[in-house]
C-alpha cells in the first residue's frame, strides 16, 4: 500500500526545493529543481530537461518562463505560435516534482511558501494547482519567516530580536522583520516586491544593455520567442559570473548566446555593477519598510538572506552595509531555506496568526481596531463593525484599511492613536444620505456596516455595505494582501487544542 507524505514547497520563479518530513521526523530538502519549462511541437517538459532544450539553440524550442508571477493573473501563456493555460502548467510542473521526488507515494499535506505581497488571486490558484497533483490539504506560510525556520532547530534560533530575512528570488524580493520567543515566529513588519527587483528583471537590465551595445540584433530579437531565449542565456551567463570568477575586477569573458547567433565579450564590472543598483534599491525598500513600522536600523539584530539572488556576493554586501550592527547568520543553502522551512512545520504542526491589530482608519483620523493580534488565520472567524457616516451631504464613505502595533494594555478597539498605522490600502462605498418625511426631502446619516474576516489565502477579507434608511446605498467587497503574520509552532498535545 503506497505510503502517506507530507511536504514542504518552495515553488519559485526559477527554481523549486522540496522538503520531505520522514517517518523519524526529520527532514530532507532536494533541490534547487529549475522552473523553467519548454514546449516543442506540442511537447512541454520542465526542470533541468527544459533548460538543456532552450540552450541547445534549437528555434523550434521555446521557453516557459515566469510561471509563478503570471499565476492568478493570466489564464494563457505565450510559448512562441502557441498560448497555454497558465493553472494547467503550474499541475504539470508540480506533477515533475512529485514524480521526481516522491513517486508511488501518496501525498497528503503540502506546506507551500507564498510571497509577501502575492495577490489572494494568486495564492487561491496555487492552492488549487497543489490540489490538483492530489494533496488533501494545502497550506500557506509567507516565504521570508519559512526561510528562518529553516535556518536550524527553534531551540537555535529562541531569542533572536529583529531578524530581518531578505528572501530575493527570480520572480520576486520579499522582506520580513520577525522576532522569535519560545515556539512563536512574529513577524514585526513585511513587505514585498512582485514587479520591479526580482532576479528576472535583473536579467532583463543585463540584456537590455547587451542589446543597446549591439543594435544591429535588436531586429532578430523580435522573432518568435527569441528574446525570452536570449534571456535564459543571460541568466545562465550572469550565474557563472558570480560564481566561477574572483570578482568584478576579474577578465572580461567571452560568451555566446545560441539564441541570437552571437558572441559577446562581457565585463564583469558591468554585471557587478547592475546587480550593486538592484541591491540599493531593495536597500532603499526595507528602510522605507523600517520607517514605516517605526523599527530603527539599530534595532536589527540578525540577518538572513536566502534566495538565488542572495548567492551574490555583491548583493549581500550592499544590503548588509546598511546594518552594521547586525550579525548575518550564516548558511550554505540559501535556496533551500524555504522549502526545509515549510518541510518543518509539519514536523510539529503549525498554527498561523495574525501577529499586528488589522484596523480602519476614518477621515477624522480616528482609528478602529476590527482584528486583534492573535486571531487566528485559519478558522475564517468574521468580525462586525458599524461605522456611522456623520457627514449627512457625502454620498459615498471613504475608509483606509491597514495595520498597526497597539500595545498590550490596550484593550478599547478604539484608539485615537494612528501614529503607527501602516495603511495597506483604500475602499469606499456609496451612502444613502436622504430619505422623504411628511412629503419632503430630509437629509440624515447613514450606517456603513464591515464584515471582516481572515481567510486561509493569507488576506484580510473586508466587506462594506451601507444600510441607511433612504435610497442610494451600495456595497463593496475588498481583499488585502501583505499583512504581518505570526507562525506558532505547536507541540505535543497542543496539536489537537
Amino acid at each position: 500500500m503506497p505510503q502517506d507524505i507530507s511536504v514542504g514547497i518552495d515553488f519559485g520563479t526559477t527554481n523549486c526545493t522540496v522538503g520531505l518530513l520522514r517517518e523519524d521526523g526529520g527532514v530532507n530538502v532536494q533541490g534547487p529543481f529549475p522552473s523553467l519549462g519548454a514546449w516543442s511541437n506540442g511537447e512541454v517538459s520542465f526542470g533541468r530537461e527544459a533548460v538543456d532544450r532552450v540552450l541547445s539553440g534549437d528555434r523550434d524550442v521555446y521557453p516557459i518562463r515566469d510561471l509563478k508571477l503570471v499565476l492568478g493573473t493570466a489564464r494563457r501563456v505565450h510559448a512562441g505560435p502557441v498560448q497555454l493555460d497558465a493553472a494547467d502548467l503550474t499541475t504539470r510542473l508540480l506533477v515533475h516534482l512529485r514524480d521526481r521526488y516522491f513517486a508511488g507515494r501518496n501525498p497528503r499535506t503540502a506546506v507551500l511558501g507564498t510571497p509577501v505581497r502575492f495577490s489572494r488571486e494568486r495564492r487561491s490558484a496555487l492552492r488549487e494547482a497543489a490540489k490538483r497533483v492530489g494533496f488533501e490539504r494545502v497550506r500557506l506560510v509567507y516565504e521570508p519567516t519559512a526561510a528562518l525556520i529553516g535556518r536550524g532547530d527553534l531551540s537555535s534560533l529562541r531569542g533572536l530580536n529583529h531578524v530581518l530575512v531578505v528572501d530575493w528570488g527570480g520572480g520576486t524580493l520579499d522582506i520580513a522583520v520577525v522576532r522569535v520567543k519560545d515556539d512563536l515566529f512574529r513577524e514585526v513588519a513585511v513587505a514585498g516586491d512582485i514587479d520591479d527587483l526580482g532576479g528576472t528583471r535583473l536579467d532583463a537590465e543585463l540584456a537590455r544593455r547587451l542589446l543597446a551595445q549591439h543594435p544591429d540584433l535588436a531586429e532578430a530579437t523580435l522573432g518568435l520567442g527569441v528574446f525570452d531565449r536570449f534571456k535564459t542565456d543571460v541568466e545562465h551567463e550572469k550565474i557563472g559570473v558570480f560564481e566561477d570568477l574572483d570578482g568584478e575586477d576579474s577578465a572580461s569573458r567571452k560568451w555566446r548566446s545560441l539564441a541570437v547567433d552571437k558572441t559577446f565579450q562581457w565585463d564583469p564590472a558591468e554585471v557587478f555593477e547592475v546587480a550593486r543598483e538592484f541591491g540599493r534599491r531593495a536597500t532603499s525598500q526595507i528602510q522605507r519598510m523600517l520607517h514605516r513600522s517605526g523599527i530603527q536600523v539599530e534595532e536589527i539584530s540578525h540577518l538572513l538572506f536566502c534566495g538565488g539572488v542572495c548567492k551574490a556576493s555583491v548583493i549581500r554586501e550592499v544590503i548588509g552595509a546598511a546594518f552594521p550592527n547586525a550579525t548575518e547568520i550564516v548558511t550554505e543553502t540559501p535556496q533551500q531555506l524555504t522549502g526545509r522551512g515549510c518541510a518543518f512545520l509539519l514536523k510539529s504542526d503549525f498554527r498561523l496568526e495574525l501577529a499586528a491589530d488589522f484596523a480602519a482608519r476614518q477621515a477624522d483620523d480616528s482609528l478602529c481596531v476590527l482584528l486583534r493580534r492573535g486571531q487566528r488565520v485559519d478558522l475564517d472567524r468574521y468580525r462586525t463593525a458599524d461605522f456611522l457616516v456623520t457627514d449627512i451631504l457625502a454620498t459615498e464613505a471613504a475608509f483606509e484599511f491597514g495595520v498597526c502595533q497597539l500595545e498590550d494594555h490596550q484593550q478599547s478597539m478604539i484608539s485615537a492613536d494612528a501614529s503607527n498605522f501602516v495603511a495597506l490600502g483604500n475602499m469606499f462605498v456609496a451612502v444613502a444620505q436622504t430619505t422623504r418625511q411628511d412629503g419632503r426631502e430630509v437629509r440624515v446619516p447613514d450606517v456603513v456596516r464591515a464584515h471582516v474576516g481572515v481567510d486561509e489565502n493569507l488576506t484580510v477579507a473586508v466587506y462594506l455595505k451601507s444600510h441607511g434608511v433612504g435610497k442610494g446605498g451600495g456595497s463593496t467587497q475588498e481583499f488585502f494582501s501583505g499583512i504581518p503574520l505570526a507562525v506558532r509552532v505547536i507541540r505535543g498535545s497542543e496539536a489537537n487544542g
